[in-house]
């Protein structure tokens, strides 16, 4: 009798044990871990096409997990992007279980024309897996490019910055597709001139959050002392700066880019026929720097359309407007 006790004492004991390992953990402490923090698709695309990439999610928990929403958050510009989640292929999956110290594939697949209408397909796809785990919320960057253009400093350029250096020569942007500013782009030691119908647009001027701190520095084209900035637009066909949302809501929106930045002694910088839009502040001068304009537009800036601290600025025929 004592030992027909002690075994079910022990099964008991045994079987609480293991149900205690079983148990969701609810804590809202748990966090994910993911493979990457931003998933990239840096195929580049000449015909229309697809690439599909991974993540993993990772529960470095000793308990298992579940993850109550994992969704793209199917923001302006969606619809390129598809998601299969633990083998099931929808753009939301609820109440997903990871088992302690274990890890879910999640597989994301874009879709895109390249030839498409720039109004239709942006430059830069952008969209964000959300998941919510009790109670938290993360998020995975996905990033895609939807057009053929010419990437400056390149397509994976956000949030960093390049120096644009020619050895005090002249570099010209001369290709008939568009130039895609992606993260910042310093002039320094070079004449950079853009001819007429030379089209720049430019991603960013939106505001992140990272380590807690919230930074805007993305969407700038700063020159330099020794650089400077040279634009010869006509009548007919402008040069043109804008941001790069070309959708209809998007035309007369402020705020989208940061804006072009003359550093102090930068000197010999001209705009002729050149519209200027949708930036934060449009042209800034800072000391003794030199900027002429000529039949320029500056417009729909979110803060001055045209300021210069102990700098000389002339302006001639120029609309500065909605500033």
């Amino acid at each position: 009798m004592r030992f027909i006790c002690l075994f079910i004492g022990l099964f008991s004991l045994l079987f609480w044990s293991s149900c205690s390992d079983d148990d969701i953990n609810t804590s809202g402490d748990v966090m994910l871990e993911f493979s990457v923090d931003t998933l990239r698709f840096d195929t580049v695309f000449t015909t229309v096409g697809s690439a599909t990439r991974f993540i993993k999610v990772y529960n470095r928990n000793d308990q298992p997990i579940q993850i109550s929403s994992i969704k793209l958050a199917e923001r302006a510009g969606g619809n390129f992007f598809r998601l299969n989640v633990d083998g099931l292929t929808a753009n939301e999956a609820t109440d997903v279980n990871i088992a302690a110290d274990d890890s879910l594939y999640i597989f994301a697949e874009v879709t895109i024309n390249p030839d498409e209408d720039e109004s239709i397909s942006p430059f830069v796809i952008e969209e964000q897996i959300v998941f919510v785990t009790n109670g938290n919320t993360q998020e995975v960057q996905l990033e895609a490019w939807g057009q053929n253009a010419n990437y400056i400093p390149n397509r994976q350029g956000g949030g960093g910055a390049v120096i644009l250096s020619c050895d005090f020569m002249t570099e010209t942007w001369d290709d008939p597709r568009p130039y895609v500013i992606y993260g910042v782009v310093v002039v320094d030691e070079c004449e950079l001139v853009l001819p007429a119908g030379t089209r720049v647009y430019v991603h960013g001027g939106l505001t992140r959050i990272f380590d807690g701190e919230t930074l805007t520095n993305d969407g700038l084209i700063v020159v330099e002392k020794e650089g400077s900035l040279r634009t010869e637009g006509t009548k007919d066909n402008p040069v043109i700066f804008q941001g790069d949302r070309l959708e209809e809501e998007f035309q007369d929106v402020q705020g989208q880019w940061m804006g072009i930045l003359f550093l102090s002694g930068s000197t010999g910088n001209e705009f002729r026929y050149t519209d200027i839009k949708n930036s934060i502040i449009s042209v800034r001068a800072d000391s003794a720097a030199q900027v002429s304009l000529y039949n320029s537009r500056l417009f729909n800036s979110a803060g001055v359309g045209l300021t210069g601290i102990n700098a000389d600025i002339y302006a001639e025929n120029c609309l500065l407007y909605n500033n």
